[in-house]
């Protein structure tokens, strides 16, 4: 569905039509289906509507942090960033994610002189937002290749926002893995979603951040600017972000949705 709305496959084509096959084949021989988000059902119904078997079960991640005595102080050290307030993106660079409306973000920043982006990742856009630096002579945007999964944990523990965008084109509904990695580590998110995402609600609701609809560039730039200019609210974010992933997002809640939502006569397995 995400190809298709991105253009990347045409709708009512012979690929499409083959994907939408095997597709109902899956749902037709499933136990039970499993959804990110409340919203997605919604979606998956209406495309699907004698489909009866769909529960809710969130994407989940070890909510252990790292020790803070291996955060990359080095790392920024080196690209002089030191002193900076950190908002940070790790990840898929490519067009699910529309990077440009990052980029506007950093464009609208360059009048806030401690706010510097920091973007890590590979895709394909990844160019592009190279040529946008280059083009809007954005100087508070590093932008860097993929490193590690240990490296980029240690990244984590010393950034101060963690940034993600989705696509407004999207009908289906995402949390990111990277919103989660962000939460673990206590990081206020900042970051624009499709309409419909109950990814938003979910962040506003719970203080842990703030989301706008991508295309709100003025609110996005504003909620940016209050995280950047106040320490103690990035702080106080970024523990209520933490509790969020602990009720909804933790190994463990996956584990009680399984249970209770998808085998409801667990007496019947031996």
């Amino acid at each position: 569905q995400w190809a298709v709305d991105q253009g990347l496959i045409k709708k009512k084509s012979l690929i499409e039509y083959f994907f939408r096959h095997y597709e109902k084949l899956i749902y037709r021989v499933s136990d039970c289906i499993g959804v990110m988000s409340k919203n997605n059902i919604t979606v998956l119904k209406d495309k699907n509507q004698s489909l009866k078997n769909v529960k809710v079960l969130m994407n989940w991640i070890d909510n252990k942090p790292l020790d803070k005595k291996l955060k990359s102080t080095k790392f920024f050290e080196n690209l002089n960033l030191k002193d900076k307030v950190i908002l940070f993106y790790g990840g898929n660079i490519g067009n699910a994610q529309d990077m440009t409306n990052i980029m506007r973000l950093a464009k609208n920043l360059l009048d806030t002189p401690k706010a510097h982006l920091l973007i890590v990742g590979q895709g394909d856009e990844y160019n592009l937002i190279i040529k946008l630096r280059n083009r809007w002579n954005l100087h508070n945007v590093t932008i860097l290749p993929s490193i590690s999964q240990g490296e980029f944990r240690k990244v984590l523990c010393s950034i101060d926002i963690g940034l993600f965008s989705l696509s407004a084109n999207h009908k289906t509904h995402n949390f990111p893995g990277k919103v989660l990695g962000y939460m673990v580590e206590s990081i206020p998110i900042l970051g624009s979603v499709n309409p419909g995402n109950d990814l938003m609600d979910m962040v506003n609701n719970s203080k842990s951040g703030a989301v706008h609809i991508n295309g709100e560039d003025d609110l996005l730039l504003n909620s940016a600017k209050s995280l950047i200019e106040d320490a103690k609210l990035r702080r106080k974010l970024g523990l209520n972000a933490k509790a969020l992933l602990g009720k909804y997002f933790s190994v463990t809640a996956a584990v009680d949705s399984i249970l209770k939502e998808c085998l409801p006569k667990l007496e019947e397995y031996p």
